[in-house]
C-alpha cells in the first residue's frame, strides 16, 4: 500500500517533469507544483515551497519526479493495475503471468532488447538478437498496458492542472486586466 499511496503522493511531481518538456506545457508547471505540494506532508511541503521560491523549481522537479519512477520501480503488477482502475480478474488469461513482477524488470527486459536489436554501435550475436526478439513478444503487450495506462493518468492530471491555471488567469483577467497584460505579455513590452 506504500507504493501506491507513493505513485499518488509524487504523481504531480512527474507531471511538472512531462511538462517540463515542452514550451506550452510549462505554463502548467505552477499548477503541478501546486497540486505536489498539497499531496505531500506539511514538513515537506514547507520546504518543496521554499525551494520553489527560491528558484529550485528544476530541483523539485527531478527529485518528486524521480520519487516517483522509485515508486513505480518497486510496484508489483497487479497492484499497479489494481491501483490504475484495471479488474485484473478479467485480464488475468493474457497478463497473470506478470502481476509478481515489477515494472522495473519489465522495463529494463524491453529497454535492453530494442538496444540490441538497434545495434546501438555494437555487433550483436544472432543469439542475443533472438533472445531480444523473445523479451520483445513476451513483455511487450504488458509493458505497452502500462504506458497506455501512464500516458492516460498524466493526460488526464494535465487537464485538471491546466483547467485550474485557465480558471485563475481568467479571473486574474477579470479583476485587474492592465497587470495581466502586462505579465502576459513582458517579454514584448521591454524597451
Amino acid at each position: 500500500m506504500v507504493l501506491e499511496d507513493d505513485l499518488k503522493r509524487y504523481q504531480y511531481g512527474r507531471l511538472a517533469g512531462r511538462l517540463y518538456q515542452s514550451e506550452e506545457g510549462r505554463n502548467f508547471i505552477p499548477g503541478a507544483l501546486e497540486q505536489l505540494m498539497n499531496s505531500l506532508h506539511e514538513d515537506a511541503a514547507l520546504s518543496t515551497g521554499v525551494a520553489i521560491k527560491h528558484g529550485g523549481e528544476e530541483d523539485i522537479i527531478g527529485i518528486y519526479s524521480g520519487k516517483y519512477q522509485k515508486a513505480l520501480n518497486s510496484i508489483n503488477i497487479e497492484e499497479y493495475l489494481k491501483q490504475a482502475g484495471i479488474d485484473t480478474k478479467t485480464i488475468k488469461d493474457n497478463f497473470g503471468q506478470f502481476f509478481s513482477e515489477n515494472y522495473e524488470i519489465i522495463n529494463s527486459k524491453i529497454e535492453e532488447a530494442k538496444d540490441i536489436l538497434k545495434g546501438r554501435g555494437y555487433k550483436f550475436l544472432e543469439g542475443e538478437k533472438e533472445k531480444a526478439r523473445e523479451n520483445i513478444k513476451k513483455y511487450g503487450a504488458i509493458y505497452s498496458l502500462i504506458n497506455l495506462l501512464e500516458s492516460r493518468k498524466f493526460e488526464n492530471l494535465r487537464g485538471e492542472v491546466a483547467g485550474e491555471n485557465y480558471s485563475k488567469s481568467i479571473d486574474e483577467l477579470s479583476k485587474n486586466p492592465e497587470k495581466y497584460v502586462e505579465t502576459a505579455f513582458a517579454n514584448y513590452l521591454k524597451d
